[in-house]
């Protein structure tokens, strides 16, 4: 993208319109141990958007519903949701009483409320298995995600006891001594599309070796290990999260001189430099830049430079920590919208309460500074984020 200097304006509508969802941020570089001892089979069924939903391709299960247009009779929030619910249980691929539906919270936020409900089956909650309702504060859905999981058979056979399905998940991950935490809960878990077992989930925090924020999932029936896997974030090994510095225009140079457009020193003129204009530059932290290799990156946890649309004009990795550039040299939109970006992201998770991340990759909101062939326009690819 070829920013002018009404970067801060259009990278905030940028953050309004990504599609968020939280993730796992868990880093691959855990101990070769504890990755030997994982059993993770997940399958990623994946998805399209389909209108205002995001629909699986294969079983055809609406999994989000961006601007679901419904206003719920007005009563509590867990009432609303559940109108929403029950009114669009076949879109959804619920039950149509919604009677396996358990309320487990209500967030309210700034900007409304959040419902949220776990699925049960046979008695015992399902695996990763909730719905989530947003509401405003008129009442309407104006947003809902989905991950339940439709179960056609389900065995209820426990043979096992929790203490054994401790036993059995401490063998595995090979703890001798003692741990930090340790829990046990009976769920239910889908092993296939067709098939769901009574299970046990087992998290257990080493306190003496093999350390790791472990979760197993053992069958109540067999004592086979179904799932097992290491949540624990890990440290870069060969990166380091440092603050810089940059000159950014925060958030425009018209506004903080107040000027109106046009003026003599006030114009884009091909993003030349002016006296004018270099005087509204402000210096700011960049927080938690990537330093690795002997050079600083555009890189950090909520926002991550890229270089793939024409122009390409490279990534501005440098040897120092000053991004300091004026507007006319290409490094300065590079360095404008990271931290405009990071500051947004920072204000929605951390200000705001919300949990949101891309959904399309792990990490920070991927922007490309120099796009569209050179033109002086900016866009979003929202397939890939």
């Amino acid at each position: 993208m070829k920013h002018t200097y009404f970067a801060s304006w259009s990278m905030t509508l940028l953050i309004v319109w990504v599609l968020f969802s939280a993730q796992d941020l868990s880093s691959q570089n855990k101990p070769e141990y504890n990755r030997s001892r994982e059993i993770i089979n997940d399958v990623q069924l994946q998805t399209t958007v389909k209108g205002s939903a995001r629909v699986e391709e294969l079983t055809g299960i609406t999994r989000a519903v961006y601007r679901p247009d419904y206003t719920a009779v007005k009563a509590q929030p867990e009432e609303m949701a559940l109108q929403y619910l029950k009114d669009n249980a076949f879109r959804l691929t619920l039950q149509r009483s919604v009677n396996d539906l358990q309320h487990e919270r209500t967030i309210q936020t700034p900007a409304g409320t959040r419902v949220q409900f776990v699925q049960k089956a046979g008695g015992y909650p399902v695996y990763n298995a909730d719905i989530r309702v947003s509401l405003n504060s008129r009442n309407e859905v104006v947003f809902v995600t989905n991950s339940y999981k439709p179960i056609i058979h389900l065995s209820t056979d426990v043979k096992l006891d929790q203490t054994a399905a401790l036993e059995i998940a401490r063998d595995h991950i090979g703890i001798t001594g003692s741990a930090v935490h340790e829990s046990v809960e009976e769920i239910v878990y889908p092993v296939d599309n067709d098939y769901a077992t009574v299970a046990y989930l087992v998290k257990a925090v080493p306190a003496e070796e093999h350390f790791g924020d472990w979760e197993l999932i053992v069958d109540a029936s067999t004592g086979k290990i179904l799932r097992a896997e290491d949540k624990a974030c890990y440290h870069q090994p060969d990166g380091e999260v440092v603050d810089g510095s940059g000159w950014v225009f925060d958030p425009d140079p018209v506004t903080n001189a107040s000027k109106v457009y046009g003026i003599t020193g006030f114009t884009d003129n091909d993003d030349a430099d002016n006296d004018s204009l270099t005087a509204q530059l402000k210096e700011v932290v960049l927080n938690d830049i990537t330093y690795e290799d002997g050079l600083y990156k555009l890189a950090g946890p909520n926002a991550v430079i890229v270089d793939v649309e024409s122009p390409f004009t490279g990534l501005y990795e440098q040897d120092s920590s000053n991004f300091h550039f004026t507007r006319s040299q290409g490094a300065f939109e590079a360095t404008e919208i990271y931290f405009h970006v990071d500051q947004s992201m920072r204000y929605l998770n951390d200000s705001l309460g919300f949990s949101v991340m891309p959904f399309q990759y792990e990490g920070g909101v991927q922007f490309d500074p120099h796009g569209l062939g050179g033109d002086v326009n900016a866009h979003y690819v929202g397939s890939a984020g």
